[in-house]
């Protein structure tokens, strides 16, 4: 995570047993389901997602004070 005042960058890693089963397409529909009320994603803008390895990232940016404990 990374705090600029009133905007903060945050990420999410996922790490997969194989390099091949990273799914930047699963990372987004995981993304879309947990973009509702409440949800994880809900505060997060800008979202874009990347794989390297066998580790897939979903990051973003978010109001500060939006921040929970998800991000923390």
């Amino acid at each position: 995570m990374n705090v600029n005042g009133e905007t903060s960058d945050v990420a999410a890693y996922v790490v997969f047993d194989e390099a091949d089963d990273v799914d930047t397409g699963d990372l987004e529909d995981w993304v879309d389901e947990n973009d509702g009320s409440d949800g994880t994603f809900d505060d997060v803008d800008d979202v874009s997602y990347n794989a390297n390895g066998r580790v897939g990232t979903v990051s973003g940016t978010i109001d500060t004070d939006d921040l929970g404990g998800q991000f923390l």
